[in-house]
């Protein structure tokens, strides 16, 4: 039975790495001042390795379980999810067909990528029933590190010129506690607004349906609200005011009214604090969409997350008219070097070469770019995982709001746990297609 639970907990932590860790190298454990870690190890800790690749581990007792069993097959392999099966199946043909049709090479990593895909897939349908069951415990392992890295961190200040650079609370803290709260685990403040938003819902049904009676999770949850507020970003009024919209349209009358005041009123203050900092405002007031009818992608006043996401739009609305069958999965740096080469350093701002060229910033932009009309299909299947909602807990929150976050501003598909939340909406449809087989 030890080392049933042992076994769970590090299930439960190497999850929880693959959610909130995939932006974290082993240098984490350099950067923490209070272990005075030498420079020497500090340089073999840093590498490319993210933490968020050991959710590849979990590969190893799935199979060992077949193998015991005897009895492997195709299926069996993706634990007889059909629909998670057709769409990874499908995945992996759109890749080829594109590449064939359009005769484009194939990369090597684009391989790895694909592979890498093809057993995240066998994770998620192995371990969904755990992640559900275990979710509250993996938000509290969550709080945990990010608490604690934000308060003990010690390597950095504050980021600013970023949002809320004036906001009260950060000479509050430094000044009389002497605590620099900062992003914690995250590079960026938009990163940290990335995971933040979807914490945020879903922790708040938990506490308001009395599903986590902990006083240390109160207080870890009222203490990353305030470090949040401290790290404020474009990213999180914008992703938490659509988040809000979205739910309040479906929801309304399936969560409780306490739930919607907190909400609201979180997000008045969110957008006090946002409409008050022209750091916050500047990116989307740069936004134009002349430019983006024009192809116009000189930066002239412009800042440059505004330039690099109307990049990726102009790259999206290409090939929507022009590649419509999309670039194929991880293609997208292929679609933005084929539209930029079309630009010389007169016409298109140099660092546009180099900047969020797989990425996009946004998952939404990058789906349409690498599928083409086929994108269309997931966000099909998100809006009926909305509809098809019975019941609505911490776990579906979460997915929801990180789907709409991470569509707004995301870093690819296997950060942030985004290609989870696909598969979840196909688990979901699969599981409601057996139950009605069985009445």
């Amino acid at each position: 039975m030890k080392q049933k639970i042992d076994l769970s907990s590090i299930y439960l932590i190497i999850i929880s790495l693959f959610f909130f860790f995939w932006g974290v190298n082993l240098d984490i454990i350099g950067k923490l001042a209070f272990l005075n870690v030498s420079t020497k190890i500090n340089n073999f800790l840093s590498n490319n390795f993210r933490l968020s690749y050991l959710i590849i581990l979990l590969i190893l007792p799935i199979f060992y379980n077949i193998f015991k069993e005897k009895k492997l097959s195709f299926s069996q392999i993706f634990n007889y999810q059909n629909k998670i099966l057709f769409f990874i199946l499908l995945v992996a043909t759109h890749f080829f067909w594109v590449k064939i049709y359009y005769n484009e090479p194939i990369n090597k990593n684009e391989l790895i990528n694909l592979i890498y895909f093809f057993s995240l897939a066998i994770v998620y349908c192995h371990y969904r029933n755990f992640i559900f069951d275990n979710f509250h415990k993996i938000l509290f392992f969550f709080l945990v590190t990010f608490v604690f890295y934000s308060i003990f961190e010690g390597s950095q200040i504050y980021n600013f010129g970023q949002c809320n650079a004036d906001f009260f609370l950060i000479n509050l803290f430094n000044d009389y506690l002497y605590i620099n709260l900062t992003n914690s685990i995250f590079l960026e403040n938009s990163h940290l607004a990335m995971m933040m938003i979807a914490v945020f819902f879903s922790s708040l049904s938990l506490l308001l349906n009395n599903k986590m009676q902990n006083n240390i999770f109160v207080i870890l949850f009222i203490i990353s609200i305030i470090i949040t507020l401290n790290n404020l970003s474009t990213t999180f009024f914008v992703a938490y005011f659509i988040s809000q919209i979205i739910l309040l349209l479906f929801f309304f009358k399936k969560i409780s009214r306490k739930y919607w005041i907190i909400t609201s009123f979180f997000l008045l203050i969110n957008s006090y604090i946002f409409f008050s900092d022209k750091n916050c405002t500047v990116k989307i007031t740069d936004f134009k969409t002349q430019d983006i009818k024009q192809n116009q992608l000189q930066k002239n006043d412009i800042n440059m997350t505004t330039l690099v996401y109307q990049r990726s739009i102009i790259v999206m609305k290409e090939t929507l008219f022009n590649h419509t069958l999309g670039w194929g999965i991880d293609g997208m740096d292929n679609a933005n070097q084929n539209l930029l080469k079309k630009y010389n350093n007169q016409t298109a701002f140099w660092q546009l070469n180099k900047l969020n060229i797989k990425d996009g910033l946004s998952n939404f932009l990058k789906l349409f770019t690498e599928f083409g009309i086929f994108a269309f299909i997931i966000y099909i299947y998100f809006l009926k995982y909305i509809l098809n909602l019975k019941v609505i807990n911490s776990y579906s929150l979460f997915i929801i709001v990180l789907f709409i976050t991470l569509s707004i501003r995301g870093a690819g598909y296997f950060n942030g746990g985004f290609i989870f939340c696909l598969f979840e909406f196909f688990y979901i449809q699969e599981h409601m297609t057996n139950h009605r087989i069985k009445k």
